[in-house]
């Protein structure tokens, strides 16, 4: 898995419960350390987290 498999799923969700869900739609990717966490399609990682 790629840290873009969290928007592939984001969207996904979105396309079922519609765009309002996507801002609300948290996304865990265990295989992917840094990056692992999308929120509202957009991935998290430790700099945009303020861990770096």
């Amino acid at each position: 898995m790629c840290p873009h498999d969290g928007e592939q799923v984001t969207d996904a969700f979105a396309g079922v419960y519609g765009e309002r869900a996507r801002p609300n739609t948290l996304v865990i990717l265990e295989e992917v350390a840094d990056g692992g966490w999308s929120f509202g399609g957009t991935i998290l990682t430790a700099e945009i987290l303020g861990r770096s």
